[in-house]
C-alpha cells in the first residue's frame, strides 16, 4: 500500500518538526514548508509531476506572507484532500470560516497532540470512503461523522480536554449539565472515537425494562451503554444493571451516563441512586456549561446553526441581534438557540438580515434590564476577553489595576479633572488619589 503524504504549512520550525515526527509515527510521509509561496510551489510540483495530490494538508492560518485560508478561498488544494487548520486559540470566527471553505478539523494553539494524532491516524488508513468527506452535502454525512462541538470560551476548554481523555479510555464517563447543553451529543462524540466499543450502542431510559437491558448486554458484549438521565431509572433497573455488570466482568459494556446539573453525588446523597452504582460509575465527570456561562461562543454557534438551517446560505443576523442574544439567559440552552434561529428563518423569509425587532415578543421579557446585570455582563465579558486573548495570562493585580484605572478615568471626567474635588466628595485620601492617578496609562 502506498504511503500517504502530509503537507505541513507552518512557519514555527519547532512546531513543524514536532508535527513531522508525529506524522511519521502515524505512517504518513510529511513535507513541511514555512510559507504560502512554498506551499503553492509544493502543491503545483506534485500536481505537474502527475502524482496524486497530498492526502492531508495541515494549514497554519497566520503565515509570514499571508493568510493560510487564501489557499482554500482560491481552491488551490484538491477537493479530495483532507484539510485541517491551525490558529491561535479562541479564534472561533476563523474556525467557522475554515469549515465553510472545506476544512474538516480545526486545532487551536497550543496544539493538543493527542487530538492531532487521532486526526492523522484516521487519515493515514487506506479508507477510500473517507476521501469524499469534503464533497458530502450538508446533512448527508453517515453515522460516523459526528457534528462538531463548537466552543472557544474559557468554560469550554476543560470540556474539550476531558472529552479527549474520555476517548482514550473505556472507563465510565458521566456527562452532567442542564437540559439542552449537549450531553447526548457529547456521548455520541465519545462513543464514535472510542474504537473498542463502536460496534453497538444501547440507550437506556426511565422506560427501559430490566429484561430488555439484560438481553441486549448479554447478546452484545463490549458494546456501549448510554444511560440517559440515570437517576430516572427505577431502583429495580439500577439493581439489575449492577448484577449484569458484575456477571459480565471483562465483557461489560462501556458506560456513558447523562445526568442533570446536580451530578451523581447529590443524587446519591438524596437516595435517588444506589450507592454501589454511584461508586461504580463515578470515574470521569464532564460538566457541560449552560449557554449563559459561555456567551462568547454564541456568535460561532449562530454561524453553525445558520449553515445547517439556511439552505440558501444568504441569511445573516445583524451585530445588534447577536449582542441581544448574548444577553439572554437561555434556559433551554443549545436546543433553544437552534429553535430560535429556525423560527427567525421561517417567519421572516423576506429579510436577508435579521434584527432584534424580529424576535418574538416574549423573548424581551427575559432580557436583563437592571444596571447591576448590565455591569456584571460587561465586566464578565471584559474579564473573559482579557483572559482568553492574553498570553501569558494577566495576574490578578494587573486586572485590578486596569479596572481601577478605567474607574478613575471615568471619575476624573465626572469631576472636571479636579482631583481635590473628587477626593473630598468621595471621601478619598488626596495623596492616595494622586499616587493612583500617576500610575494610570
Amino acid at each position: 500500500m502506498k504511503q500517504k503524504s502530509l503537507l505541513i504549512i507552518e512557519d514555527n520550525r519547532s512546531l513543524s518538526i514536532a508535527i513531522s515526527a508525529l506524522a511519521e509515527r502515524c505512517y504518513l510521509h510529511p513535507v513541511a514548508v514555512p510559507t504560502l509561496a512554498r506551499a503553492r510551489q509544493a502543491l503545483s510540483q506534485q500536481n505537474s509531476a502527475g502524482a496524486a495530490a497530498f492526502d492531508v494538508v495541515l494549514l497554519d492560518i497566520g503565515l509570514p506572507d499571508g493568510n493560510g485560508l487564501d489557499l482554500l478561498k482560491k481552491q488551490e488544494i484538491p477537493a479530495e484532500t483532507h484539510i485541517a487548520v491551525i490558529s491561535a486559540h479562541g479564534d472561533i470566527e476563523t474556525a467557522i470560516a475554515a469549515r465553510k471553505l472545506g476544512a474538516t478539523h480545526f486545532f487551536n494553539k497550543p496544539i493538543n497532540f493527542e487530538s492531532l494524532e487521532k486526526f492523522l491516524t484516521e487519515y493515514s488508513q487506506d479508507n477510500t470512503s473517507s476521501k469524499s468527506s469534503r464533497q458530502t452535502p450538508a446533512g448527508k454525512q453517515d453515522e460516523i461523522s459526528t457534528p462538531p462541538l463548537i466552543g472557544a470560551s474559557a468554560n469550554m476548554r476543560p470540556v474539550f480536554q476531558h472529552i479527549a481523555q474520555a476517548c482514550t479510555t473505556t472507563d465510565p464517563v458521566v456527562l452532567r449539565g442542564e437540559i439542552g447543553t449537549g450531553k447526548s451529543h457529547v456521548a455520541k462524540l465519545i462513543q464514535a472515537n472510542t474504537t473498542p466499543h463502536q460496534n453497538s450502542t444501547f440507550i437506556a431510559t426511565a422506560q427501559t425494562k430490566p429484561e430488555d437491558l439484560t438481553t441486549h448486554l448479554i447478546q452484545n458484549p463490549k458494546s456501549t451503554l448510554l444511560l440517559k438521565n440515570l437517576t430516572h431509572l427505577s431502583p429495580l433497573c439500577q439493581q439489575q444493571l449492577l448484577v449484569i455488570l458484575d456477571n459480565l466482568q471483562d465483557q461489560a459494556p462501556r458506560l456513558l451516563v447523562t445526568v442533570d446539573d446536580e451530578g451523581l453525588h447529590q443524587h446519591s446523597l438524596a437516595n435517588r441512586l444506589l450507592p454501589d452504582l454511584y461508586y461504580r460509575l463515578q470515574v470521569l465527570e464532564i460538566r457541560l456549561p449552560p449557554l449563559r456561562e459561555r456567551s462568547d461562543d454564541i456568535p460561532a454557534l449562530i454561524s453553525y446553526f445558520l449553515g445547517e438551517l439556511d439552505s440558501s446560505h444568504t441569511r445573516q443576523l445583524s451585530p445588534e441581534l447577536i449582542t441581544t442574544l448574548q444577553q439572554y439567559p437561555w434556559p433551554g440552552n443549545l436546543h433553544e438557540l437552534r429553535n430560535l434561529i429556525s423560527y427567525l428563518l421561517l417567519t421572516h423569509t423576506d429579510s436577508k438580515v435579521l434584527y432584534p425587532h424580529h424576535l418574538p415578543a416574549h423573548f424581551f421579557n427575559q432580557l436583563p434590564h437592571a444596571p447591576k446585570d448590565s455591569l456584571d455582563s460587561a465586566l464578565t465579558s471584559w474579564v473573559s476577553q482579557k483572559l482568553d486573548a492574553s498570553e501569558p495570562q494577566p495576574t490578578y493585580k494587573e486586572l485590578h489595576n486596569k479596572l481601577e484605572g478605567i474607574l478613575l478615568n471615568i471619575l476624573m471626567e465626572r469631576f472636571d479633572h479636579k482631583p481635590s474635588h473628587l477626593a473630598k466628595t468621595l471621601q478619598m485620601n488626596r495623596s492616595t488619589l494622586r499616587k493612583k492617578l500617576s500610575g494610570i496609562d
